[in-house]
């Protein structure tokens, strides 16, 4: 148990490091660029980064919308080595508006999107080089957004995401995830106060092409 802890310990100071290193490097060229891309300044404030494993110096970014424009969801786009930024009219179709964390896989097949409404998460998740690859570039196109290959609502639950390892999305929460949509599914969606309240912590495991998840 001591090993997990230290193990989880590691993983979660590693996903922030990388987050803060990737947001701190790209943040001046968004700056100097999103002013002249037509979004307004102010929203520069809520960009989600994170950057891919096999092509250093390279972003995947979104930017929150203002309140009043939340319901056509984040700008997408992505940042290179030699600093050109594209913005992607077809983006992630997301659960909810507001990204709080994106999160590349280290092998960059795949990226994590975690959104909230109100306080309450959803996680997505999708292929992230077929959106690279096939998405229409610029924010004139009119396109389909990109749909998840997997999700999880942990309602009434909340989670915290934690990072990736091999094509598995770690996931710590209160709630027992991994019996959570079998219960929706037979019905069972009312929860004691004893389970809403418990202070016991899971840690999970989400494979996230079988779309099945487990207790670490």
């Amino acid at each position: 148990m001591k090993k997990a802890r230290n193990w989880l310990a590691a993983l979660c100071l590693l996903f922030v490091g990388c987050q803060s290193t990737a947001a701190s490097a790209a943040e001046a060229l968004l700056k100097r660029y999103v002013p002249a891309s037509g979004i307004p300044f102010s929203e520069i404030d809520n960009v989600r980064i994170d950057e891919l494993h096999k092509r250093p110096n390279t972003f995947v970014f979104a930017i929150n919308r203002d309140t009043g424009d939340q319901g056509r969801g984040a700008y997408w786009g992505t940042l290179d080595e030699i600093g050109w930024i594209r913005f992607y009219e077809s983006g992630p179709r997301t659960s909810l508006f507001q990204v709080s964390l994106i999160a590349i896989s280290d092998d960059d097949r795949f990226l994590a999107v975690e959104t909230t409404g109100e306080g309450h998460p959803v996680l997505d998740v999708f292929e992230l080089q077929d959106w690279l690859h096939y998405a229409p570039r610029g924010m004139d196109r009119d396109a389909p957004p990109v749909e998840p290959i997997a999700t999880l609502n942990p309602y009434p639950f909340s989670l915290k995401s934690i990072g990736w390892r091999d094509n598995h999305f770690v996931i710590q929460s209160h709630g027992r995830l991994d019996e959570i949509r079998e219960r929706r599914r037979t019905g069972r969606t009312q929860y004691s106060d004893e389970e809403l309240e418990s202070n016991e912590s899971h840690v999970f495991l989400w494979n996230v092409e079988s779309d099945q998840i487990q207790v670490e």
